[in-house]
């Protein structure tokens, strides 16, 4: 049990680092999320790079690409775990509030717009260009 949290530990520590160290490497963790990303999106689900969320290309773009989804993934969480808690609340008899259930599919429908913003977002982005110029950044000395 004792493994397992460092693991996650070491997980988050790296997740929540910068994306490029000091010493020019890429963050190993948004490069490994963006890899599965790809791998599942290409070779499980048979989404083309073109509408996909996860595009094969220099380690900026892939590290980009994986700080999105996890912005992604979190707006979706915190949207979806609204309704249910909205759900709780206006049942509970000592206050109860009238919502209908057009409120609940008007949750629902934040989540679809906000994830379909997101992927269009994503997928018409310059940096998905083959022929996109990545700043060069420079290395850290201290």
């Amino acid at each position: 049990m004792l493994q397992s949290f460092r693991r996650r530990l070491w997980f988050l520590r790296r997740w929540f680092a910068p994306r490029r160290g000091p010493d020019g490497e890429w963050n190993e963790v948004h490069l490994q999320i963006s890899e599965w990303g790809l791998h599942i999106q290409k070779d499980v689900l048979h989404i083309p790079h073109k509408y996909g969320l996860f595009f094969p290309g220099p380690p900026e773009l892939r590290t980009l690409e994986a700080v999105g989804f996890f912005l992604l993934l979190s707006g979706l969480a915190v949207t979806a775990s609204m309704s249910p808690v909205l759900a709780l609340v206006s049942r509970y008899d000592r206050h109860r509030l009238p919502l209908p259930w057009a409120f609940h599919i008007a949750v629902l429908e934040m989540m679809v717009g906000y994830f379909l913003i997101c992927w269009v977002t994503i997928c018409f982005s310059k940096k998905r260009s083959p022929d996109y110029k990545w700043p060069q950044s420079k290395k850290r000395v201290e």
